[in-house]
């Protein structure tokens, strides 16, 4: 791009120009998608919004570096997670920054009461 002399671009920049306050309160308020920004001079400011915190992994939902326990094959109905059985296991995943559960590790026996019997348990990592 160095080497291009100006004339050959596509566009060229105008001058800086300042905004007066009711078209900085115009283009906020284009841009917010929560509603409207503008008020009355002298008015006070708004209250801040709790920002919503979204999930990033689903199914469970979590937050990034988040885990979840999972019973895997643990018999219907019971609500302790039944490591003492030859099929059932404790299994611990990660949540990634790409969204996805990731890491699953299967935890010993001793660390049963981790896992919840009938549903995933969503938490800070233990480690």
């Amino acid at each position: 791009v160095d080497d291009v002399p100006i004339t050959n671009l596509r566009s060229h920049f105008g001058p800086v120009q300042e905004l007066s306050e009711d078209q900085v309160v115009a283009l906020n308020d284009f841009t917010n998608f929560d509603g409207p920004l503008s008020r009355k001079k002298g008015s006070p400011t708004p209250a801040l919004v709790k920002e919503e915190i979204l999930p990033v992994c689903f199914d469970p939902p979590a937050q990034v570096s988040q885990c979840v326990w999972v019973c895997e094959n643990n018999p219907k109905g019971s609500d302790e997670c039944r490591t003492d059985l030859a099929r059932v296991q404790c299994v611990r995943r990660f949540c990634n920054a790409n969204g996805q559960w990731a890491s699953p590790q299967r935890l010993p026996s001793s660390y049963s009461e981790k896992c919840n019997g009938k549903a995933p348990v969503v938490r800070s990592c233990d480690y």
